[in-house]
This record gives structure tokens, sequence and C-alpha cells, in this order.
């Protein structure tokens, strides 16, 4: 039985792979290329939130970072899965929506932790979070396993809703 199970994952697995319209260097180079730009956001939050002008609470300086490295790779890796399957011009919505939440991620940042607005920040995380949910509802209709992937950053966007709510009070 246990045999099977792999035989079955293992035809899962090519599967996901042979879906793919595009060769495998141009998947590789994709991936790195939407990796390259997540990581971009990411080192201009550290930048941020390590010159904040007040002082951090102790759980932002622990949870914040370390999460939000492997919610953008999952992020990269959720957009990289679509791209593997459409062409740029099938995955407009897509793109629109994934840059504004990340350009919302980024302003949060700016001011939240950098300029101490916890309100503004508010304002600002709550479009984020609704970006977040439309991206995956939008991932969701293109391929269900790009959304499923996506997922943990609309966990997150909530969790840090949450968090700025409670830091507004």
């Amino acid at each position: 039985m246990s045999l099977q199970n792999s035989g079955n994952l293992e035809t899962n697995f090519k599967f996901f792979w042979a879906k793919s319209k595009r060769t495998l260097p141009e998947q590789l180079i994709g991936f790195f290329l939407f990796l390259t730009t997540i990581i971009t956001v990411m080192l201009i939050n550290a930048w941020i939130t390590k010159h904040a002008h007040w002082e951090k609470p102790l759980i932002l300086e622990r949870f914040l970072n370390p999460a939000l490295t492997g919610i953008y790779t999952l992020i990269s890796l959720s957009f990289w899965t679509l791209w593997r399957k459409f062409s740029f011009k099938l995955l407009k919505m897509e793109c629109a929506f994934l840059g504004a939440s990340l350009v919302l991620n980024v302003a949060w940042h700016i001011m939240f932790l950098y300029f101490n607005e916890p309100f503004l920040g508010l304002i600002i995380n709550l479009m984020m979070f609704a970006t977040s949910i439309l991206s995956f509802y939008i991932f969701w209709r293109k391929d269900r396993i790009a959304a499923i992937i996506f997922l943990p950053y609309v966990i997150f966007s909530g969790i840090l809703t949450s968090f700025n709510m409670f830091y507004c009070t």
C-alpha cells in the first residue's frame, strides 16, 4: 500500500511539472527573477525596521523579519507557479494585485515602523489585507496550488492587521 501511495505522489509530482509551458531553464530563470524581486522588497522592509525612529516591541524584531522571509519566499513560489502555466498577458490582474500588495507592505513598514504612525499604518494594513484576500481569490480561480502556497501571506496579513489594531488602542 505504501508503494502505491509513493507511486501516486511521484505521478502527481510529474504531473505538476508537466503542466508548464516553459522550458526548464526559463522556469529556473523566472523563479530566480521572482525571488530576487521579493528579496529586494524584504531588504527594503528590513532596512526600514532597523532604522525606525522609535523603540519597537520585542515581538516585532523577533517575529516580523524571520516570518516575512519565509512568507516572501512562498509569495515568489506562488507567483512562479502561475507564471509557469500562463503568459504575462493572462496574468495582468494577478501582477497588479501582487504588486499593489507588496507596495502596501513597504508603505506599512514606512508608516508604522519608521514614522511611528499606527493609525495610518492601520489604514494601509487594512488595504494590504484586502488586497491579499483578493489576490488569493484570483490566484484560486487560475491555479489552486498557487493559491494554497499564497495562503500564508493572507493569514500573516490578518495577524499583522490585528496586531496593528491592538497597537492603535
